[in-house]
């Protein structure tokens, strides 16, 4: 065995996911090809700047955050492919985040649903709207999720500044719009029919991988040996007889 195939089999257990799997058992042979190639300082680059296979082994935090009643379970429920979260057209009905792992096309991601972000008259409700605020503050991609069929202010204009980097979706998508659409460049969703779910599933997986189109066929690195030997290639490619 070489260092490389003992990295990718020491993370085959890690994975989570049919296409982590699928990479990793790939790059045998992807980088037997980029060796034999042989690649271009471009090339060697593009491969050490492409987190894809690290974010597939470690799954990044996605926190799914809003107003209340704007629909954040039910579009948590249709990411995550099953409930996890109880919904209901009552606010505060989330008093608690909910953190599970999702299959986002092949990505695995953290997925936090979190309760409503309001003023809240209940102790609790209140306890746990700073908890999640806690959670949402170490995500890696904030979905900030927006009902359409409502006017902005007050409640929601104060969270799309809050969260400028946010993905931004446009739920209840299917009603007479409050508010223009593209002005904000949101994904219009109806969460409760799963209408644009998969568009949103696509902007997920390019905000961490840069393509939603993932080709097992790539080489990838994922580990800091891996690094550190495409970088020394980037000068001299014969550092990648190392690999």
């Amino acid at each position: 065995e070489s260092a490389f195939e003992r990295e990718a089999l020491a993370a085959l257990p890690v994975a989570k996911t049919e296409l982590a799997v699928r990479l990793l058992l790939a790059q045998f042979v992807a980088w037997e090809q980029l060796k034999h190639s042989p690649p271009g300082a471009a090339e060697l680059r593009r491969v050490l700047s492409d987190p894809t296979l690290s974010h597939l082994l470690h799954p990044p935090t996605v926190a799914i955050v809003g107003a209340t009643n704007v629909g954040k379970s039910t579009l948590a429920n249709q990411l995550f492919a099953q409930e996890r979260s109880i919904t209901a057209d009552v606010p505060g009905t989330t008093r608690d985040w909910v953190g599970e792992i999702a299959n986002v096309n092949g990505l695995p991601v953290m997925l936090l649903d979190t309760p409503g972000l309001r003023r809240a008259p209940d102790a609790i409700e209140r306890a746990a709207i700073e908890r999640s605020v806690q959670q949402i503050e170490r995500a890696e991609l904030v979905v900030l999720v927006l009902d359409a069929a409502r006017p902005l202010e007050p409640e929601q204009a104060p969270l799309i500044r809050e969260y400028p980097a946010a993905l931004k979706v446009a739920n209840k998508s299917d009603c007479a719009p409050a508010w223009e659409v593209g002005d904000l460049d949101a994904i219009a969703t109806v969460a409760t029919s799963g209408q644009g779910v998969d568009r949103l599933r696509r902007a997920i997986v390019r905000r961490f991988c840069g393509t939603d189109e993932i080709s097992p066929d790539r080489a990838y690195c994922w580990t800091s040996r891996q690094r550190a030997i495409i970088q020394g290639a980037i000068a001299d490619p014969a550092a990648l007889d190392a690999m």
